[in-house]
């Protein structure tokens, strides 16, 4: 609807334009100026459209009315004149949307006819825009276009096109280019004419150049005004060809890698479904590739396999952390259940979302059968070091007990014959007493008391009697003490980590350990009671502390330039939240420098031969890193002592946090 109409009036119609106006008024719904006009005079106001208001139409037709239609445009043009139905045609022709007499028109009916006026000047400019856009895209596309004619005649071609072919105009697009590419088009240009075929292919070109181009061609026909053309649409796919061939090889290399590697390997979607898989998976589960892909990998764990720890993995590994060699058993096709390292990581997409994930699986059944074969043989070892740690340490642990066995029974001895002569005295008394109760009489009586009493020398016995008790149980303390300690170090234990005391089993180490130090140096004990307790083997930990002490003593002991009794200090401390230390340091010659780096090698020894088996400090350290995850370490200077450092996670189990505590 127009909202702003701009009046020209040619001189002489002023009288029609005040008609025209007053008819506008009526209508109520446009906003009109009005100004005079030539025929050559610019459409220079803003406005929506124009109307053209002259007293003789014929006048306008020579070509004033086309150069309004141009100065107006894109805007509605409608003339408005006396018997102007005389002229529609060429009013039309002109350019012009309309034409009426304002003196032959209804208020509505010229409503109307502005309206369709506005309908014909946008569908007129509405097709004249869509074919210059279509023009202009047709022109400028991307794909390489050119239409055949029903004669095979080129009758347009793009740039694109052109670019592709490496000419310059349609003209260069010769026809022996034409005919090779429409060879395979032969079919579709017989059926032009009748429905609307299509056609899809790939072809191999030779451009003028001469080179060869792999292209992707899309045809189709189509009739305008009963003429039938076809239009071709040509993308060039060398490079996505070379690409696929590229990315097929790679998948051939991948397939016989996978294929040839020498561990199962799976793929599996997030459902830990089984997409893919190589020969050694299938030849170990006994089964063919339909029997294996689409299921899940869970059908084919044995009864050996955590399910549930394998659940929260495969959680993890959708979060994108990857997982190293998670135990699990196969179930095989005789029944069997295969031991296996389970290791997989996430298959991620170009967007960076896991879609799945890839596994491996080694055969660890041998390795596994070794290693607890080994680890039977390292029991052995422990078990054989502590028979003859005990074995070495009983004569020393007699001793021990021997002196504080002795003096109790010294003392029992002492109290044995006292008591005789408390006896003597005790009859002594009873004979007063009778004497006194029958005849009244005590003379003799109260003498032979005197003598018994001096005889036994009382005051002694009430002096030394308390003190011969009170040895006696120190020394049946100190048996148990020692009893106590050797039960504590003998103990086997469970063989499976157990919350431990590490300062008593210190105390309890150094204890069975008396007699093999008390004569060459003196044991300190520096124990932090805040100390918490210890998941460990509390026997083989105990092993450990009893040879380095063991160690330390003996080494002070093979001193012969040494002046006074040497030291050995043992002191425990948390190290940080995760691990405690045992410190074991001696004031005696030191490990040389030339040696520190074998003194753990099973058998190495420095020793004399029959004193030293050279099995204590390699299992000691294989007890501490292998099965407590912890550490084992020497600082030593030449002729300034040695320090061995026991370092151990609190919480059981493998872990960082020993490594990391002493980095």
């Amino acid at each position: 609807m127009f909202h702003n109409l701009l009046l020209l009036v040619e001189e002489g119609a002023s009288r029609l334009a005040r008609t025209l106006e007053s008819q506008l008024d009526i209508a109520g719904t446009y906003t009109v100026r009005k100004t005079a006009v030539d025929g050559f005079q610019a459409v220079d106001a803003p406005c929506d459209g124009v109307v053209l208001v002259a007293s003789d139409v014929s006048r306008w037709l020579s070509g004033k009315l086309s150069h309004v239609v141009d100065q107006a445009a894109p805007l509605t043009v409608v003339v408005a004149g006396t018997h102007v139905d005389q002229y529609m045609a060429e009013v039309l022709m002109a350019g012009a949307d309309d034409a009426f007499d304002p003196n032959n028109l209804a208020t509505p009916s010229l409503h109307r006819l502005l309206q369709r006026s506005i309908a014909r000047r946008y569908q007129r400019v509405h097709v004249s825009t869509a074919r210059k856009q279509y023009e202009e895209l047709y022109a400028n596309m991307p794909v390489a276009a050119l239409t055949v004619d029903d004669s095979g005649n080129v009758t347009r071609a793009n740039r694109a096109l052109m670019g592709l072919l490496g000419v310059k105009s349609e003209s260069d697009v010769t026809d022996e280019f034409l005919n090779g590419l429409l060879s395979g088009l032969a079919q579709l240009q017989r059926t032009m004419g009748k429905e609307t075929p299509e056609y899809r292919d790939r072809h191999i070109i030779t451009v003028p150049s001469g080179d060869t181009l792999h292209v992707a061609v899309f045809a189709r026909t189509h009739a305008t005004d009963g003429v039938h053309a076809m239009d071709v649409y040509l993308t060039d796919i060398t490079e996505l060809e070379l690409q696929a061939r590229r990315a097929m090889e790679a998948e051939n290399y991948r397939r016989e890698i996978y294929d040839s590697s020498p561990v199962m390997m799976i793929s599996l979607d997030v459902r830990t479904r089984i997409i893919d898989t190589n020969r050694i998976f299938l030849r170990t589960l006994g089964l063919a590739s339909d029997d294996v892909v689409g299921q899940t990998i869970l059908k084919f764990l044995g009864e050996g396999t955590d399910r549930t720890e394998f659940a929260r993995n495969a959680a993890r590994i959708q979060r994108g952390e990857v997982i190293r060699e998670f135990p699990v058993t196969l179930r095989i096709a005789d029944g069997r259940e295969l031991e296996c390292a389970y290791s997989a990581s996430p298959h991620i997409d170009a967007n960076g979302m896991v879609v799945g994930m890839i596994a491996m699986l080694v055969d660890v059944s041998e390795r596994n059968k070794a290693q607890r074969e080994r680890d039977e043989l390292h029991a052995q070892l422990q078990l054989t070091q502590k028979l003859e740690s005990i074995g070495e340490l009983a004569a020393g642990i007699a001793h021990e007990i021997n002196t504080p066995a002795q003096y109790v029974s010294d003392n029992l001895s002492f109290l044995q014959e006292s008591f005789s002569d408390f006896e003597s005295v005790l009859d002594a008394m009873a004979h007063l007493l009778t004497v006194v109760v029958d005849k009244g009489e005590s003379g003799s009586a109260a003498d032979a008391l005197t003598s018994a009493i001096e005889t036994a020398d009382l005051e002694y016995l009430r002096e030394e009697i308390p003190s011969a008790l009170d040895q006696g149980k120190a020394g049946i303390s100190k048996i148990r003490e020692i009893v106590l300690a050797l039960k504590d170090f003998s103990h086997p234990g469970s063989g499976n980590p157990e919350p431990t005391d590490i300062n008593r089993l210190v105390e309890s180490t150094v204890t069975v350990a008396r007699n093999e130090y008390k004569y060459v140096a003196d044991v300190e004990l520096v124990l932090d009671g805040s100390l918490p307790a210890v998941s460990c083997l509390a026997s083989a930990v105990a092993q450990v502390v009893l040879n380095i002490v063991v160690n330390a003593a003996h080494a002070i002991g093979e001193q012969s330039d040494r002046e006074g009794r040497g030291k050995i200090s043992v002191t425990t401390r948390p190290l940080d939240e995760a691990n405690v230390e045992i410190q074991i340091s001696d004031d005696g010659p030191g490990v040389p420098e030339s040696i520190r780096n074998k003194i753990f090698d099973p058998f190495f020894t420095t020793k004399e031969v029959g004193r030293g088996t050279g099995q204590g400090l390699a299992i000691s350290r294989r007890v501490i890193t292998e099965q407590h995850a912890g550490q084992l370490l020497l600082e030593s200077e030449a002729g300034k002592g040695a320090t061995f450092r026991i370092v151990l996670p609190i919480k059981s189990g493998k872990g960082d946090g020993a490594l990391e505590a002493v980095a």
